[in-house]
């Protein structure tokens, strides 16, 4: 899989199409990257948001802090500086947990 510069670019006139992409990343690994990458290289979206949940009752998980850094470190890794891929901490700051789906509904 290429992390090479083929995605697609936005343009003023297009509607943005953003993938995204929720999970614990507790921690975050290849595969995580991988389906990130390919979604880019298929071109099904023009940005791939990474959303770390917020607390979880079901799941003993690191602390924030932790998974957020872990998930900056993997991304800055796997991905050039130019990668549409970006990392949202919106459940984190929320305090509690949202259903990543939620997020679906914002219009971009």
């Amino acid at each position: 899989v290429s992390t090479q510069s083929t995605w697609g670019k936005f343009t003023m006139d297009s509607r943005k199409r953003v993938a995204v992409f929720g999970g614990s990343f507790n921690p975050p690994t290849n595969a995580h990257m991988l389906m990130a990458a390919e979604t880019l290289n298929l071109r099904a979206a023009d940005e791939v948001w990474f959303v770390p949940c917020g607390t979880r009752d079901d799941k003993v998980i690191e602390t924030n802090a932790n998974r957020l850094e872990m998930l900056s470190i993997a991304v800055a890794e796997f991905f050039p500086s130019e990668a549409p891929v970006k990392i949202d901490d919106i459940e984190m700051r929320n305090g509690r947990l949202i259903p990543t789906y939620y997020l679906s509904l914002i219009h971009i």
